[in-house]
């Protein structure tokens, strides 16, 4: 069991950001925020009795649970993981430029965008594949998974597009995101995990 400093230390040296406060807080837990004590931050709290760790997100004094684990290495990958959603770089200029083409009817022009700025490793159309975005059309809607998890079902094409990118973004960023933690340190939890935390928002 990892003692708090110890936690907050191992957490610091995996960001390595300088803006990135951490400290613990007089409920015993420790809390992760930007610059100046925001409204919006993540605590982590140890549970000993239950042998477990809980990580919440706090926006003011509203406190909602994002994941509950029992090992302490896969507590400080989620809050990193996590974290990593404030950084999110989610291009919107690419968004408006796919929504505009869809409404013009330039569907394959909004397509060229998609297929510019991600490789086919991120996405899959027409069928479901392991870590991958998946687009699936049925009939005039389409359905975007990950995972086996809808992210959106049964919405129009137009949609379906923006969803897609916005995804392929995101798992973009956390592919990267997690081999820069493998180049820093050896990381013992698996991109499948990492990923699907970020995506699906649990383990």
């Amino acid at each position: 069991m990892m003692e708090k400093l110890q936690l907050i230390n191992r957490i610091k040296s995996i960001l390595n950001d300088s803006n990135c406060k951490l400290e613990k807080d007089s409920d015993g837990s420790i809390l992760l925020y930007q610059g100046v004590y925001p409204e919006d931050c993540i605590s982590l709290i140890h549970e000993p009795q239950n042998d477990r760790y809980i990580i919440y997100e706090i926006h003011r004094d509203r406190k909602k649970v994002i994941a509950e684990v029992k090992d302490a290495e896969a507590a400080i990958y989620t809050v990193i993981a996590y974290k990593s959603k404030y950084d999110d770089p989610t291009n919107n200029r690419n968004v408006i430029r796919i929504r505009d083409y869809m409404e013009l009817g330039e569907e394959k022009k909004a397509w060229a965008i998609i297929e510019e700025c991600f490789e086919e490793s991120l996405y899959s159309i027409g069928h479901e594949e392991h870590l991958k975005v998946s687009l699936i059309k049925e009939e005039d809607k389409v359905s975007v998974k990950f995972e086996g998890e809808y992210l959106v079902q049964d919405v129009a094409i137009n949609r379906g597009y923006i969803v897609l990118y916005n995804y392929c973004e995101k798992l973009h960023f956390i592919s990267l995101f997690y081999n820069e933690l493998q180049r820093k340190i050896n990381c013992d939890i698996s991109f499948e995990k990492i990923s699907k935390f970020y995506i699906l928002g649990h383990l």
